[in-house]
This record gives structure tokens, C-alpha cells and sequence, in this order.
């Protein structure tokens, strides 16, 4: 009953019968269903998980699926099936995945807000993936990345979040989130997943009712905190 949905599953139907042509069974119907425990507005991976279900089920290689489908770099794919957070980059044609112990001092200063305006990711890489081509931006925001997940003073933690979010900000020609939305906030926010919509990271000093009221004002109520949701 949504023809955006059909068009797209049958997209990676069709691309799974090119890698297994031989795995329906003529004369038989198939039925597929997601067990999806949160809202599929929230951006939260439905679509890489169904992937990687689909793959899983096909029995082929999910990311050789995600290319032909998808021109992403293949994060979300490994993010479906992973246990804890995690480092990745591609180096050629090989994918470099790192578990880190992402589980800061400060976690209890940290906290998700949707925002409420759920964006395309497939739309977004299309959009983006020629300004994020350069080689320079790319050891910097490695570079920052890696500080980020081991930082345990949250000024510092801060600071090199903000400095991502300006190099992001101003290679993709979209404001910081903060400075559009939030610019009376007292604490910084970064912009998750595809830029201007589904979730954003809060960092504050703050206690929890002031947050939660400063972002009720605004009409935003989806909150969690760190331990709600992130998996170590």
C-alpha cells in the first residue's frame, strides 16, 4: 500500500535474483516482514538492515548487494550487524572496520534528539559524494574521528565535535544544526546520519529537565540518553 516502499524492495529483489538467479522457487510465493521495534521515521538503519536481512536470507555477501543498490560507503551495512561501535573506512577496495569501546566519562552529559525531519540517506550520498572527495578533508575528519571516540575530557570532546561539524558544514554547503535551530542552547549538538533531519547528538552541562524542556519548547520530545541506545 506504499508504492515508494514497493519500488524499492523490489529493487533489491531484483538485484538479489542478478547475484543468486536460481533462489525463488517457480510457482511459489514469498512473504517478507520487518519486526521494526521504533519508528521507521527515526532513520534508525531500517533500510541497511533490511539489506542485510535480505542478504543474510539470500545467502550472499550484503555489501556486494548494498553496491548495486546503494552508492553509500557501506557504514550502515556493517552497523547492522555490529555488536559495539566501531571505526570504518574504506582504503581502495578493502573496508577497514575497528571496534571501539565508545563509553566516555562524561556519557551522562550526552544525549539523541530527533529532530523530527526524517531525510533520505540514499538521497543525501547522491547529493554530497562528490564535495566529500578530497583527500585532505578526509585525514582531518579521520583525524578528529579518532580523537572523538578516545577523549575523556568533555571541553576537549567538544571542541573537536564542533570542529568536524564546521568542516562538514562547509564542504556540503549546509548549516550547523545548531546554528540553525539551537543557537540559544547552552551545549552543542552535532548533526547524525544524512544532515538536516533524524537525530542529532547533544552534549551538555545541563541537567536533564532543562534539556528536556529547553527542547519541549521547540516542540521536539524524543530524547534518550546515551545508555538508552548505544550498544558498548
Amino acid at each position: 500500500n506504499n508504492a515508494e516502499i514497493a519500488l524499492g524492495l523490489q529493487t533489491l529483489l531484483k538485484a538479489t535474483l542478478k547475484i543468486k538467479p536460481l533462489l525463488f522457487n517457480e510457482n511459489t510465493s514469498y512473504q517478507f516482514s520487518c519486526d521494526i521495534h521504533f519508528s521507521t521515521s527515526w532513520g534508525w538503519g531500517s533500510s541497511s538492515t533490511l539489506i542485510s536481512n535480505i542478504a543474510n536470507w539470500a545467502g550472499i555477501d550484503p555489501f556486494e548487494l548494498n553496491r548495486m543498490v546503494s552508492s553509500g560507503s557501506g557504514y550502515d551495512i556493517a552497523a547492522s550487524s555490529s555488536s559495539t561501535p566501531f571505526l570504518y573506512q574504506l582504503k581502495g577496495n578493502e573496508r577497514e572496520v575497528i571496534p571501539v569501546a565508545f563509553n566516555p566519562t562524561f556519557k551522562e552529559n550526552i544525549y539523541f534528539i530527533y529532530l523530527g525531519r526524517k531525510q533520505n540517506t540514499s538521497a543525501s550520498i547522491e547529493k554530497n559524494l562528490c564535495l566529500v572527495r578530497n583527500e585532505k578533508m578526509t585525514s582531518t575528519i579521520t583525524w578528529l574521528t579518532e580523537k572523538i571516540t578516545e577523549e575523556e575530557n568533555m571541553d576537549e570532546f567538544v571542541r573537536y565535535m564542533v570542529e568536524h561539524e564546521t568542516i562538514i558544514s562547509k564542504t556540503i554547503n549546509i548549516p550547523r544544526v545548531k546554528e540553525e535551530y539551537f543557537s540559544d542552547f547552552d551545549g552543542e549538538i552535532k548533526s547524525l546520519g544524512a544532515w538536516g533531519g533524524d537525530f542529532a547528538m547533544v552534549v551538555s552541562p545541563l541537567p536533564e529537565t532543562r534539556i528536556k524542556h529547553y527542547f519541549s519548547n521547540k516542540g521536539l520530545k524524543t530524547l534518550f540518553k546515551f545508555d538508552e541506545i548505544v550498544k558498548n
